[in-house]
């Protein structure tokens, strides 16, 4: 439909972002990781009924967000000029140790109302993520609106659950033979 967001990732060891959490409280849920060839896919576990508890796949336990990854990158515009931009809405997915020291912050701090930094160190299943807070700054409904694609806009009323229900959509999608 158009309206799916890529997820949020580091790469390699040492990799950082600045990221601004739209929502406070991650959406909990199961998801299947397989293998495919040299790549990763992601399914949403249904419960009941999944084809890939059926087939003896375990899921893992995960939350996700929506955020806004302050990297630059670059890109080709429709005239085929390259250009730069940052602010990209993202899908941040991360399992129970990334989500519970981010639960710590918003806890003391509030994880909306401030950027913070992602560090990736290690690789592999070595691979652990530390947390930096940035200082207080909150954003307006303005604001907010401005990093949605226009596809996503429609859906956002300037409330915390509406930006909930994103992400709850956004996982939808990630159902094995998702129709919308």
């Amino acid at each position: 439909s158009g309206k799916k967001l890529w997820r949020f990732f580091l790469q390699n060891n040492g990799d950082e972002a600045d990221l601004r959490f739209l929502t406070e409280d991650p959406v909990n849920y199961y998801e299947h990781n397989l293998k495919r060839g040299d790549r990763y896919e992601q399914y949403t576990c249904i419960g009941s009924g999944c084809p890939f508890c059926e087939e003896g796949d375990k899921p893992t336990y995960k939350g996700a967000y929506l955020v806004v990854d302050r990297r630059e990158y670059e890109y080709t515009d429709n005239s085929g000029k390259k250009q730069k931009g940052k602010n990209q809405l993202r899908l941040f997915v991360q399992g129970m140790k990334v989500i519970s020291q981010l639960d710590r912050i918003h806890e003391r701090y509030g994880l909306s109302n401030r950027d913070v930094t992602l560090v990736r160190l290690g690789k592999g299943t070595q691979t652990t993520y530390t947390v930096e807070r940035g200082e207080e700054e909150k954003l307006s409904t303005k604001e907010i609106e401005s990093f949605l694609p226009d596809k996503l806009r429609e859906e956002y009323d300037g409330t915390m659950d509406s930006l909930m229900t994103i992400v709850e959509n956004q996982l939808l999608m990630n159902v094995k033979d998702y129709t919308p």
